[in-house]
């Protein structure tokens, strides 16, 4: 099962219906019952369902939980097909991870209910929703056991309704890094402060760039003279890949610059049928080694590890890379890069279309366009050079298109 338009109109339909229940039950609770005293080191629940790219971008906040909370609890709540990232990240931030299996729709409900069943045992002071006006989440977090829940909000924003029983809100702010809407929503949560909208203050940049996880920075890094390209974003999201001809213009321009390097191309296993189905995905994947559907998810890591650069789309392993500290070129399009740009050494090829970044948090990431004219409008001569001056320092990392920052620190100059 995946993040599809289906569970969207049920989501739509079924949880507005459930989440104004529960937010009068939580209104009416709040009434009877004292308020919860609050505890030194909180057990905090954290639901991250559907975006393996989120677990990464969630890590500063993972790291926030555990400097100003070192001995709380942190529960995390996610899907199947999400684990193994969290599982990547469970040992530095010392995670219980709790996650519901996602095969079907209905896999996927039974699932869910027997997580509600099974944490319902613990007495969370928090839960801290991180799903972007998903109502499934929310319909979580309003039947678990908790002191005080916190959520994304959009106040007087129509069309994004998941009833009314976050104690203590967060205002979605689709201007700065999701990184930075993340932290503001835990610290939101934590805090246990209300403000109309929270959340007032400022997230430096400082507090969101990370540097590669222990046990990818402990581990020697040399020259391996391995370039790993990913080429296809999968069947939900095929708006933000980049044309196989394109590739394989880059890839021949690199060989012919820089020899000594061999390519790799990762991916699942549906990519690889996706791409060898194609006479031009096939001759793609002559000009290098073929791992799509080769590899589990650790040795995808450890791949990733070992890379001198990662060439992508707009995907998870751009943000994969964030955590073993790979250098990345990213090709953006239907997202703003100013908004979900890998945390890690990466920069971004983007066109600044007027109809792009076509989706976001508030239409549920889905788009009407059936032709990605952003993204195929940027040339592989330029993503070449963009390439070459980042791979010899003369683009700095984290910047758009290698002129400005899509994090604000820094100058940034590309020639």
């Amino acid at each position: 099962m995946k993040y599809s338009k289906r569970l969207l109109a049920i989501d739509h339909s079924v949880g507005t219906l459930i989440c104004h229940i529960l937010g009068a039950y939580h209104k009416l609770k709040a009434r009877l019952l004292p308020a919860a005293s609050e505890s030194k080191q909180p057990c905090i629940l954290m639901i991250e369902l559907f975006e393996m790219g989120a677990a990464a971008m969630l890590a500063p906040s993972l790291r926030y939980v555990r400097k100003s909370h070192l001995e709380s609890e942190i529960h995390i709540l996610t899907t199947s097909m999400c684990e193994p990232i969290w599982r990547e990240l469970e040992t530095e931030y010392q995670l219980h991870i709790h996650s519901i299996k996602t095969k079907s729709p209905a896999v996927f409900v039974i699932g869910m209910l027997r997580q509600i069943l099974s944490l319902r045992k613990f007495k969370f002071d928090v839960i801290i929703d991180y799903e972007l006006f998903f109502r499934t989440s929310a319909i979580l977090s309003g039947l678990l056991r908790a002191k005080s829940r916190s959520g994304f909000l959009c106040p007087g924003f129509e069309g994004l309704d998941r009833g009314n029983f976050y104690e203590f809100p967060c205002y979605f702010n689709q201007n700065t890094h999701i990184s930075k809407n993340f932290l503001a929503l835990t610290k939101t949560g934590l805090s246990r402060q209300y403000e109309r909208p929270n959340f007032k203050g400022s997230i430096s940049t400082q507090e969101v760039l990370m540097p590669p996880l222990q046990k990818y920075a402990e581990k020697s890094k040399t020259i391996s003279n391995k370039i790993l390209v990913s080429v296809d974003v999968g069947e939900n999201l095929a708006v933000r890949n980049y044309s196989l001809i394109s590739y394989a213009s880059i890839l021949r321009d690199l060989k012919a610059k820089y020899p000594q390097y061999r390519f790799y191309f990762i991916g699942t296993a549906d990519d690889n049928k996706r791409v060898t189905s194609r006479p031009e995905g096939r001759e793609l994947l002559s000009l290098g080694e073929n791992l799509m559907g080769q590899t589990n998810f650790k040795e995808l890591m450890n791949n990733i590890h070992e890379a001198d650069l990662l060439i992508c789309n707009d995907n998870g392993p751009a943000h994969f890379a964030t955590l073993t500290g790979t250098k990345t070129v990213a090709l953006f399009s239907t997202d703003s890069p100013r908004m979900y740009g890998p945390l890690g050494d990466a920069v971004i090829a983007y066109s600044y279309y007027h109809c792009s970044p076509c989706i976001s948090a508030f239409n549920h990431k889905t788009t009407i366009c059936d032709n990605n004219r952003c993204l195929q409008s940027i040339s592989p001569s330029f993503v070449t050079k963009l390439i070459e001056g980042f791979m010899s320092g003369k683009v700095d990392a984290r910047t758009v298109n290698g002129r400005q920052p899509y994090l604000e620190d820094g100058h940034h100059e590309f020639q």
